[in-house]
């Protein structure tokens, strides 16, 4: 089985290329814009949850949330 490496979080560059802020992801999503900050600057995390209502939301894979 094949090991990964999780690296930086792509969040920044995703909400970039979406035209969209982080407040408005916050809403659309349900993550709260505190923790959404915190990936963006990559001081925490996401879980799959926040992971998924956020790929959902930017129309994205989970993988593309974080480069590998």
């Amino acid at each position: 089985m094949p090991t990964f490496k999780r690296g930086v979080c792509q969040l920044g560059k995703l909400l970039d290329k979406s035209n969209m802020s982080q407040s408005e992801l916050a809403r659309l999503s349900g993550v709260s814009q505190r923790s959404i900050s915190h990936y963006v600057n990559n001081k925490q995390v996401m879980n799959i949850d926040a992971a998924r209502a956020i790929s959902l939301v930017l129309d994205c894979e989970l993988t593309d949330l974080y480069k590998w």
